[in-house]
């Protein structure tokens, strides 16, 4: 599937609101197994809009490799998508598996006069970051 810049941002940033809603804070790992996909962008681009990092997590690695991955990562939330959720909910019952399209979060409005808040403490703003040295 594909996205115009306005969906990807508008998806990007009800899951960025979800995820703050659910306790995402600055620092926060939030696992990402998603296939390569559209999906992959919103999810990625969300969570980091929520201020928060995320943890790539590729869902094609064998089982073991998942579980030493889901061990070692330190997300309490893994988004992933519903074709997925049953095989990685069997590798590992720890972690809060999170739909990427479910109900209510796809749902959710999400104006844009709200945006999300970006430069919160201990995080770099895009005007911050080019604004520092560079070597090159």
């Amino acid at each position: 599937s594909s996205l115009t810049y306005a969906e990807l941002n508008a998806r990007a940033n009800r899951l960025a609101h979800y995820l703050i809603a659910q306790g995402a804070t600055p620092g926060t790992r939030i696992g990402v197994a998603i296939e390569r996909s559209a999906e992959l962008l919103v999810a990625v681009y969300g969570v980091l809009k929520a201020g928060a990092a995320y943890v790539p997590l590729d869902p094609s690695y064998p089982e073991g490799r998942l579980q030493f991955l889901f061990a070692d990562c330190g997300a309490a939330t893994i988004l992933t998508q519903s074709h997925l959720r049953d095989r990685l909910r069997d590798l590992d019952r720890r972690h809060r598996l999170l739909r990427l399209r479910r109900p209510g979060l796809d749902d959710r409005v999400a104006p844009e006069a709200r945006g999300v808040r970006t430069g919160r403490a201990g995080s770099l703003t895009a005007s911050q970051i080019g604004s520092q040295e560079s070597v090159g």
